[in-house]
């Protein structure tokens, strides 16, 4: 997962193995989520994006071959069977890493949460969380009767002194038949605050 208008230039530096900025991976079944940024002004070959430096953070969220087939942004028949007296009351799932906020400018990150969330129920549809460290929180909703996270839309709320941003969207992927696990990017911007995006995973709590 990457931001449509980076994509070309994540395929580009993914093709000459250019190392990112920060790095990191979560073990998932028999294969694992790599996540990542190549931050503002890092030197690349001119072929990337037609200059010697990028003009703006690209980030990316991606599975390994071994789980890249069981990723669906809806939940499958069998996680709604296995999880359905469960979603009665609600099924959570909590941020467990990635980038933070990354700013397209290169600036400082905005660091998310552990508390963050995700939660599913039969009466709330799907429900997104994402706080923010110093900058207020992130809050989305969507009810779909498969839960799917493509596209939720965000609000930024409880922001204080600082910018708010004007709006926001969350997409994500269920990975595995259980569905465990949640791979998710974010973005959030605004004309003040400029443009953030994030890459990182939620995992379902156990009940």
């Amino acid at each position: 997962m990457v931001n449509v208008a980076d994509r070309e230039v994540f395929e580009e530096l993914y093709l000459q193995n250019i190392t990112p900025s920060a790095q990191g991976t979560y073990p998932v079944n028999s294969g694992e989520i790599v996540w990542g940024y190549w931050k503002s002004g890092t030197e690349v070959p001119a072929s990337v994006d037609g200059s010697t430096s990028l003009d703006k953070s690209i980030v990316f969220i991606a599975a390994s071959d071994e789980i890249s087939d069981s990723l669906s942004a809806s939940l499958s028949e069998s996680a709604l069977n296995a999880l359905r007296d469960q979603l009665e009351t609600g099924v959570t799932f909590n941020w467990v890493g990635g980038t933070g906020l990354v700013p397209s400018d290169g600036g400082d990150i905005i660091p998310i949460l552990p508390n963050s969330s995700i939660m599913l129920s039969n009466s709330e549809g799907v429900q997104v969380e994402i706080l923010l460290d110093g900058f207020g929180r992130l809050l989305g909703s969507n009810q779909s009767d498969a839960f799917s996270l493509d596209g939720i839309n965000l609000t930024h709320e409880a922001c204080g002194d600082s910018n708010c941003f004007e709006g926001g969207k969350f997409n994500g992927r269920y990975i595995g038949e259980e569905a465990a696990t949640i791979m998710s990017l974010i973005e959030a911007w605004g004309e003040q605050t400029g443009d953030y995006s994030g890459p990182g995973i939620f995992v379902r709590l156990a009940q």
